[in-house]
């Protein structure tokens, strides 16, 4: 479930089905033992709070311990919080306080032994989180990534004890093979004839580690099918425009293609875009398709906007949090 917040309008709801490698019930998502937050933003005005509920109601095993692992964006450099859950419990993290030297980046949590830093299968765990800019009373919620662990209920997850969370269908659930957005809005620059500027960002998130550069794909699609091509790079985290990646996310050239003149979104052009990893490289090697995860924001104007995980197309079982060194983790 993803929910949008506008400032100038009453508190509005939308739901989608979240992606496979969540563990989705129904349709739905279901709780989990590690729980991924892509955009940590608290530069300037702005400030993230982050949400960790424990499902589980039992007296007698419902207690747990959660590890909160704050991943800055610019070097992957990481700290650590722990965090005690009672039965029921659920507890709301003002993360400009928590960790005041982190500008942006991510965050995952994990349920942990009672004593230590040990992971473990919990898979009760659900959450969300909401950034708030205090100068543009921008009001934004979205749901995170969620995965379940594979083993039993209290079992040790690091199977091949490198302190890494390994997303192998092993440890936790795999993740998305290829990520798709069902719509995003072109960029406009300027309030013009349309009534007001909008922007779209992309969060990308490696889970190659913190020494890879990422090459990433983009296959744009516009209101009539046709299709474009974009790639992009990164290490660790990044923000930034999908202007900036390629003039095929801006309203002026998707009106330039052969669209789909009867179709538009608050006479805005729009379309459909899917991203995939192509190459990770370090000093130490190369990782072929390797695993990402990301997040799209757009703006509705200077004061609104919202924020959407990904479909997800197949699974792929090469991600993990968080190798650090420059070797391929092949586990």
């Amino acid at each position: 479930m993803i929910r949008k917040l506008f400032s100038n309008l009453p508190f509005l709801l939308t739901s989608l089905c979240l992606p496979q490698a969540a563990a989705a019930q129904n349709g739905m998502l279901a709780p989990g033992s590690l729980i991924v937050y892509p955009l940590i933003d608290n530069s300037g005005t702005s400030q993230t709070w982050v949400t960790v509920t424990n499902t589980n109601l039992s007296s007698a095993s419902g207690t747990v311990r959660v590890n909160f692992a704050y991943i800055n964006g610019s070097d992957c450099g990481e700290l650590s919080r722990s965090k005690l859950l009672t039965p029921g419990d659920t507890l709301t993290v003002n993360t400009k306080l928590d960790n005041p030297n982190m500008t942006a980046g991510y965050l995952y949590v994990y349920a942990t032994t009672a004593t230590s830093s040990a992971a473990i299968s919990f898979n009760h765990l659900i959450g969300t989180t909401r950034v708030i800019n205090t100068a543009t009373t921008t009001d934004m919620e979205y749901q995170p990534f969620v995965f379940p662990a594979i083993g039993a209920q209290g079992a040790l997850t690091d199977l091949d004890n490198d302190t890494r969370r390994d997303f192998n269908n092993l440890e936790y659930a795999a993740v998305p093979n290829r990520l798709q957005f069902p719509r995003f809005t072109g960029h406009y620059e300027s309030l013009g004839t349309v009534g007001f500027a909008r922007s779209s960002y992309i969060v990308l998130v490696s889970l190659a580690g913190s020494q890879f550069t990422n090459s990433v794909d983009f296959a744009i699609y516009n209101d009539n099918e046709e299709a474009f091509s974009a790639q992009t790079s990164f290490t660790c985290w990044t923000k930034r425009k999908l202007k900036d990646i390629s003039t095929a996310f801006t309203h002026n050239f998707l009106l330039s293609t052969n669209h789909n003149a009867s179709e538009s979104f608050n006479s805005r052009e729009t379309g459909t875009f899917r991203i995939n990893g192509r190459q990770a490289s370090s000093t130490g090697g190369t990782i072929t398709d390797p695993a990402i995860l990301a997040l799209l924001i757009e703006e509705v104007s200077t004061v609104g906007g919202d924020a959407v995980l990904p479909f997800a197309i197949g699974t792929q079982t090469n991600g993990d949090l968080l190798n650090t060194g420059s070797l391929p983790d092949t586990n």
